[in-house]
């Protein structure tokens, strides 16, 4: 949950050189991309893997879970 914008945007890389968070945010500005589509560069957050489901397919529901964890990392 984020005050001012309802949802935060979190952003999870697996691959150290291809992210630079403030790298990103810039040129998502430069583009003219909607501030509401623009995570924060403190919300970047390297992983190892994404949560895969047997079919390949990206598993949303634990998704969901790696994110309420960084967002509060109380839960």
């Amino acid at each position: 949950a984020d005050a001012r914008r309802g949802e935060k945007l979190l952003v999870f890389y697996c691959d150290d050189k291809l992210v630079d968070p403030g790298a990103v945010v810039k040129r998502l500005r430069e583009r003219k991309v909607p501030n509401l589509w623009i995570p924060h560069a403190d919300n970047f957050f390297k992983v190892d893997s994404l949560p895969m489901l047997g079919s390949g397919k990206l598993d949303l529901r634990k998704l969901a879970e790696m994110s309420r964890k960084y967002d509060d990392p109380a839960v």
